[in-house]
């Protein structure tokens, strides 16, 4: 935990419990003066696939808006107990309930962001659609269609895997490397190009939506993010009609991870003008 001082950030940690004895590990960080008409709002950002709440896209967004902020790694990864897999997309969005739950419930804070970046974006999304209860949500760098992942290339050997096996390790991953991605043969079945067609209901009566992608984003490319876009704006709330409620912001010269400070400052940009006045 980090040292704290008078008008800094405050950074406490949490392990916020799910099911049985797993938990997931999490970071408040407690802004000293955050522009909000409540002391309480807080928004939560999640990670990308395989990474935590260290990534450099979460600490970007987190440190740098100033606003109260909830970061944690999902199942399976950082500092959270359990496992995770491939296609854990509403495992994932379970998480993210316990974590809005224990922020408000325990914490008592007032959850007014969602965001999330790649895979974590779209578990943002998909708790959005299925709970509405949490007014902006920002995607960032999210994925519409899972079946043009780079990650199913496998090699011959993995295929082969999967062919007799059923499964395969596909990498190593975690803080130090010993957790074995375990991609399974019917997790790759059950994975098709609509997993993300719940979004489309989402209810623009009660959430607001940005997306936020990088023109030379290769790992995602930005045409996901006008996907995205469009899926939403012909839901049957918007049907088709443009509306301050739903935002495309395409980064020029941006890639995925946002890793050049000129990514940082075009990223916090486009996400910090975009939640001030909403967070009056």
């Amino acid at each position: 935990m980090m040292a704290n001082r008078p008008g800094r950030t405050k950074f406490t940690e949490y392990k916020i419990p799910t099911s049985g004895d797993d938990y997931l590990g999490a970071t408040i960080l407690r802004k000293p003066l955050p522009p909000t008409e409540g002391p309480n709002k807080i928004m939560v950002i999640c990670h990308g696939l395989l990474n935590t709440q260290y990534s450099r896209v979460v600490r970007t967004l987190a440190t740098g808006l100033p606003y109260h902020a909830c970061i944690f790694d999902f199942r399976g990864n950082g500092q959270s107990s359990g496992s995770t897999r491939y296609g854990n997309h509403f495992e994932e969005v379970d998480d993210l309930c316990h974590v809005v739950e224990y922020l408000r419930n325990v914490l008592h804070f007032q959850v007014e962001v969602i965001m999330g970046h790649s895979k974590g974006a779209s578990a943002a999304l998909l708790y959005s659609a299925r709970y509405a209860d949490v007014p902006y949500v920002i995607d960032l760098s999210g994925r519409y269609d899972m079946t043009k992942a780079p990650m199913l290339n496998f090699t011959p050997q993995q295929q082969e895997e999967l062919a007799t096996q059923g499964e395969t390790v596909w990498k190593h991953y975690g803080l130090d490397g010993d957790r074995p991605y375990i991609v399974r043969k019917t997790d790759l079945e059950n994975l098709t190009a609509d997993r993300m067609e719940p979004v489309r209901c989402l209810d623009f009566n009660k959430v607001q939506v940005l997306i936020v992608h990088g023109e030379d984003d290769v790992v995602v490319p930005v045409e996901e993010g006008r996907k995205y876009y469009d899926v939403l704006l012909n839901g049957p709330v918007l049907n088709g009609q443009p509306d301050d409620r739903l935002t495309l912001k395409v980064l020029p010269k941006t890639s995925h991870v946002f890793t050049e400070p000129h990514e940082q400052a075009l990223l916090l940009e486009a996400v910090g003008s975009w939640l001030e006045p909403r967070m009056r």
